[in-house]
């Protein structure tokens, strides 16, 4: 997304990323063997690897995935 010009920070992205996951509370939601095996089968037309992902990782831990993106949103729960 900083790459694409999509978000800008207006700091060094390491002190910004830093700030803004302690800010957020954010947790880590670990790779595991569930998330390897559904990514099979979540989104089984789609071709990038990492919207498969997120869409597994959401499905798996029960997680609200927010995206603008079409062809996620409408991955079942």
């Amino acid at each position: 997304m900083l790459e694409k010009k999509r978000i800008a920070t207006h700091e060094d992205f390491a002190v910004w990323f830093a700030r803004t996951s302690a800010d957020a509370q954010l947790i880590e939601a670990a790779l595991n063997w569930e998330i390897a095996h559904d990514m099979r089968y979540i989104l089984p037309n789609h071709r990038d690897p990492a919207d498969r992902f997120l869409a597994a990782t959401a499905v798996a831990y029960d997680l609200t995935l927010v995206t603008a993106d079409q062809k996620l949103i409408g991955v079942p729960a």
